[in-house]
């Protein structure tokens, strides 16, 4: 082979791996374009501003739930994971022993998609204590069961605005943890203000016990 044919496969092999690397990257673009468009249309594509997480002991086979009243009055939990405007998300039920993965971290996380003006009530609920002997709602615990509360802006940086920890005593008992009011995208934190109990809006009295 000649020195110029030589020289001209290798141009034309370099051409055509040059167009293939282009399509391959097109490709990829498209591809894009339409998982971006597919979250669009279920509404997660959008960024947490700020999260509320409970937390308890790693392995723990205790239930414990997440109770966060909005300004327009609805209560998301277990069994009311999302606002009607789908700006509050309850990201993970977690059931202790109840719990179909494997994973060790006992943790239930509420995500704010947008920081919209009003009055939030946050509550705990002991739902369930795996292995007591006491189940009826306000029966003392053999051992009290430990939990805590993070709230977490995440934009424009992230900055831990409370952090506290918090004990069980008794069976289906629920705490309530804080108030806070968004204004303006700013956020400020109220304890020790009395409010309504938040789990009594969805269980009757008799299946719960206040702090």
């Amino acid at each position: 082979m000649k020195r110029s044919e030589n020289i001209s496969n290798i141009a034309y092999l370099n051409l055509a791996l040059t167009l293939t690397k282009a399509f391959l990257i097109m490709l990829l673009i498209v591809f894009t374009l339409i998982s971006i468009e597919d979250q669009k249309e279920k509404g997660i594509s959008k960024k947490a501003e700020l999260i509320i997480e409970l937390s308890w002991e790693e392995n723990s086979l205790n239930d414990l739930d997440l109770f966060l009243l909005t300004p327009e009055k609805e209560t998301i939990f277990y069994s009311y994971k999302e606002n009607k405007k789908g700006t509050l998300i309850l990201e993970r039920d977690n059931r202790g022993f109840n719990n179909k993965d494997n994973i060790p971290e006992r943790n239930e996380i509420i995500s704010f998609r947008s920081l919209d003006d009003g009055d939030y009530f946050l509550s705990v609920l002991l739902y369930d204590v795996h292995g007591d002997l006491k189940f009826n709602p306000g029966d003392i615990l053999i051992n009290p069961i430990k939990f805590t509360v993070k709230i977490i802006r995440l934009n424009p940086s992230v900055e831990t605005l409370y952090f506290k920890s918090f004990e069980f005593k008794k069976m289906r008992e629920e705490i309530k943890i804080l108030k806070f009011s968004i204004k303006d995208g700013n956020l400020n934190i109220f304890e020790n203000k009395m409010f309504d109990s938040i789990v009594g809006k969805v269980y009757p009295p008799s299946e719960f016990s206040q702090n």
